[in-house]
């Protein structure tokens, strides 16, 4: 190869000069031409003059003419190929006035023809300038045998190195021959070695590979094992190496809200950590820098992709994974656990509360009795003394206001004495709306909803009709500019599900009595203190704090259940459950407590589920499902013109009505009846049925169905049957 090269370079360089001998042949030749040329137009110069002169007839000026333009062009080819020669150079400086001299003579004889018109006289000057034309042949003549002469040396040159290329082209092929076929006999003796070697190294291969493929089965075996353990594990596992998570188990998936590993695989853990626990968790990731660091227990908030936060239990190890430190990390949702955990604690401090209060009351009660009776005989022992007299007057209006507020803390601590029967909630609530309008105002309007088929309540009515007025009184100061106070009756069963979510509820039959205003609402901050006796936000002197602990109280002891649902800037709806009655003699023998009968098997349709709350939509989808239907979930109104937008079909729209996002339900059911003229819509909501339709004033909720939440899956699919049976429904 080496040798190659040499030869290689060898006729590069031999090309080169020759190519360069070459150039100064042509560069010879030129001059010669041009020199040649040169002499040749002048002669052509002094022909068209004789022939002017002797005519006088203009047809023969035209050589002339032509030699005037090119012998300045064929002077200047002369300067550029004359430029490394100085004594042709000093010729051609010589040669170029000649020339210029010469034309100029034979311009002066035309225009003496032209102007005298004498021939004779004309032709008697034609040999002038015969002196400078024969200098001209002389430099010419003198330019060229020069430049034959460089010809004839170059050419010389150029065969002499043309076969000194030959010689040494040839010597180096016979070299790279003998070398090659050296170079191929090595090869051969090569190639015979390694064929020899590759058989003993194939024979080894082979058993290796049969070893490799039985470990390989078993690795297998193994890592499908492992990679079911993992997928398939009720606790939620992620691995993190570089500060990226690289696998995610699907129980991790659900934990974390994804539909696909893709939207969890890459993404830094610190991702779905929530704000406040990501400095501790950055602590954590560094005390397991060393392989085999183990963390105990801890519990950790995740910010799963729909933004909602849950509670979990993390454990974390960390080992080497292809020379990389990786961490394992495994999830618990504790979540509902937690929550259960925060009801029974707030469910104790109430009852701890209560029960405090409640001693209290009894004995503040007996030291009220002994002031209140003294306070009376005093006061009619100062009748004769009116100064003091109004100071006793005084101390007995305090006493008596004293004693009042002992009679709600003992409501609230479930201790006060009820006369509890049966009763018609509808008839207490009529007889208590004529109070109502005069306490509450001209600005407050009063709807009422009462079901036609109640139960009968079984409660003391007394207190029944003080909570009501308690209620009332709330919700008015909850308006300040007016607005719409809604009361309503119904029959409800609360079921097992409503009891898990709700510690402090018995399963069964209850009435409701809802009472919902359109006020300013309550914030989440201040629901869960809502029924802390003393409790208050309103200003001082306007009230105690002890009319929700009250109903609270007295509904606990009533074997009933308060719940409130409330949306800041829309309102509150206060629920009320009190237990059913036991039926007369003609119903005594129903169970109070059976399920409700089966709702008649539903249509298949499409249906679009629309709700802010991923797990209110979650749990309606699957009712939906498991009732035979199609469903397609929208996170809010927006997301759901989207679909509505498509091509797909769908027949019916089952939203919430109050929604985050600029948009509610009724307006999102004006929008897509204006993209689908046909949709029938079913309304949802945590506020009170006829709060909703008369509170927000939505005439596309007065106009549509509407569940109030929560419903049990038997209501939805009566509801959704009525609609989709109902070719008339309205939209």
């Amino acid at each position: 190869m080496l040798l190659i090269w040499v030869l290689g370079a060898f006729t590069y360089y031999t090309l080169h000069e020759l190519t360069a001998t070459g150039m100064d042949a042509d560069r010879a030749q030129n001059v010669r031409y041009e020199a040649e040329r040169l002499l040749s137009l002048l002669k052509d110069a002094e022909t068209g003059q004789r022939g002017f002169i002797i005519t006088g007839d203009d047809a023969y000026l035209e050589p002339y003419e032509a030699a005037k333009t090119q012998t300045h062009e064929t002077l200047a080819a002369l300067h550029a190929l004359i430029t490394d020669d100085p004594e042709q150079r000093r010729r051609l400086d010589t040669l170029e006035p000649l020339a210029l001299e010469r034309l100029a003579q034979i311009a002066a004889n035309i225009d003496l023809r032209r102007n005298q018109g004498s021939a004779p006289f004309a032709i008697g000057r034609l040999n002038h300038g015969k002196a400078t034309m024969d200098k001209i042949r002389d430099e010419v003549a003198a330019i060229v045998a020069q430049q034959s002469a460089r010809y004839s040396q170059v050419k010389a040159l150029a065969e002499k190195e043309v076969r000194t290329s030959m010689r040494a082209l040839l010597l180096g092929i016979v070299i790279s021959t003998i070398g090659i076929g050296v170079v191929f006999w090595l090869v051969i003796q090569e190639i015979k070695r390694r064929q020899a070697a590759e058989t003993a190294l194939r024979l080894a291969n082979d058993e290796l590979e049969q070893r490799v493929r039985e470990r390989t089965a078993q690795i297998e075996r193994q890592r499908r094992f492992l990679s079911a353990t993992l997928t398939h594990m009720h606790d939620g596992l992620f691995i993190n190496k570089g500060g990226q998570i690289v696998f995610a188990n699907d129980e991790c998936l659900r934990l974390l809200g994804a539909d696909s590993a893709q939207q969890v695989i890459g993404r830094s853990p610190l991702d779905f950590t929530h704000p406040d626990d990501q400095a501790i968790i950055v602590e954590r990731i560094k005390a397991l820098q060393q392989p085999g660091a183990r963390l105990p227990l801890n519990e950790q908030r995740v910010v799963r992709l729909d933004g909602k936060t849950i509670e979990v239990d993390v454990t974390s190890v960390s080992f080497m994974d292809e020379g990389e430190l990786a961490i394992l990390v495994i999830l618990r949702d504790i979540t509902q656990r937690k929550a259960t955990e925060r009801q029974l604690r707030h469910a104790h401090r109430l009852e701890a509360v209560g029960q405090l209060t409640g001693g209290l009351a009894h004995d503040f009660n007996n030291l009220l009795a002994v002031i209140i009776g003294n306070l009376d005989l005093l006061e009619e022992e100062l009748e004769d003394n009116p100064k003091a007299g109004e100071l006793a007057a005084m101390a007995l209006k305090a006493s008596l206001r004293g004693a009042e507020l002992t009679r709600q803390l003992l409501a609230f601590s479930r201790q006060q004495t009820l006369q509890a029967q049966a009763f018609d909630l509808n008839d207490l609530v009529n007889n208590t709306i004529q109070l109502l309008r005069r306490t509450l105002g001209e600005d407050i309007e009063i709807i009422t909803h009462l079901a036609d088929d109640l139960w009968p309540a079984f409660a003391d009515p007394t207190q029944v009709e003080s909570a009501l007025a308690n209620l009332a009184i709330n919700a008015r100061d909850a308006m300040a500019n007016g607005g719409y106070l809604t009361i309503e009756t119904s029959n409800r069963h609360l079921d097992e599900q409503y009891a898990q979510e709700n510690t402090e509820v018995t399963p069964g039959d209850y009435i409701m009595l809802a009472v919902s205003d359109t006020g300013a609402g309550i914030p989440p901050e201040v629901m869960s203190k809502v029924f802390e006796p003393f409790f208050t936000t309103k200003k001082d002197g306007k009230g105690s704090g002890l009319g929700l602990a009250m109903i609270y109280g007295f509904a606990k002891q009533s074997g009933g259940h308060v719940k409130i649902y409330s949306e800041v800037g829309y309102g509150t709806t206060v629920r009320l459950y009190l237990p059913r009655a036991e039926m007369l003699e003609k119903t005594a023998a129903i169970d109070l407590h059976q399920e409700p009968a089966a709702a008649p098997t539903p249509s298949s349709a499409v249906i679009l589920v629309v709700d802010d709350n991923p797990d209110v939509r979650s749990v309606a989808v699957r009712q939906l499902n498991e009732l035979g239907h199609q469903t397609i979930e929208a996170q809010d109104a927006e997301d759901a013109l989207r679909i509505l937008a498509q091509d797909q079909p769908i027949d019916l729209l089952f939203t919430d009505v109050v929604m985050p996002g600029g948009m509610r339900g009724d307006e999102l059911a004006r929008q897509a009846r204006l993209l689908r003229p046909a949709l029938k819509v079913l309304f949802t909501s945590g506020f009170a049925e006829a709060s909703i339709e008369n509170g927000h004033r939505s005439s596309e909720v007065k106009r549509c169905n509407l569940l109030s939440k929560p419903y049990r899956k038997q209501d939805l699919a009566q509801r959704i049957e009525e609609i989709l049976r109902n070719p008339a429904a309205p939209l």
